[in-house]
């Protein structure tokens, strides 16, 4: 019996700090494990181009735990998957007993140092894209459900508008025979 009660001390005073990562993204090219004070902290993003790998979620388990010791050992953690910098995105109390939660993203850069943030990724101009194929013609209806016609764009990227004729060719589609 006194092992279970020595066992139970054992899980309760060893738990210390919880530190969780989940993973949001793949890594652009390999990661390579760095030493805690390799691994940038911030308040609030960078203005260097970089990628959020994943969160982390750490937590004080004893009000005599330093925030700063937590932080460090986010830091350590996030060295060991190949984080080049951590952005502590918030601090909760817990219910006025002193706790605090910590979350932090993990972050790789994706352009050198000093290079400017539009250099890491300028993206292509839109392609546009073609809907119909040009001067193609269909059925459509119109306002009041009438049926009419309505044909492709030159250059493919709408239909027209849905053309019932006049009042008196109602149901007729443009260019037919009456």
């Amino acid at each position: 019996m006194r092992a279970v009660y020595l066992l139970a001390l054992l899980v309760v005073v060893g738990c210390g700090n919880r530190i969780k990562y989940v993973q949001t993204n793949t890594a652009p090219g390999p990661l390579y494990a760095k030493q805690p004070n390799e691994v940038e902290v911030f308040e609030k993003p960078p203005a260097r181009p970089f990628l959020q790998l994943g969160i982390f979620e750490a937590e004080q388990k004893s009000a005599y735990d330093k925030a700063d010791a937590l932080v460090a050992k986010i830091r350590k953690e996030a060295g060991k998957i190949g984080c080049e910098a951590v952005v502590i995105q918030t601090t909760i109390a817990d219910g006025g007993v002193g706790l605090k939660s910590f979350r932090a993203a993990c972050l790789v850069y994706t352009a050198p140092a000093g290079a400017p943030a539009a250099a890491a990724s300028s993206p292509a101009p839109p392609e546009k894209t073609q809907v119909c194929s040009p001067n193609e013609t269909r059925i459509c209806y119109g306002p009041g459900a009438c049926q009419g016609g309505q044909y492709c764009l030159p250059d493919g990227s709408a239909y027209s508008a849905c053309d019932c004729g006049t009042k008196g060719d109602a149901g007729v589609p443009p260019g037919s025979q009456k």
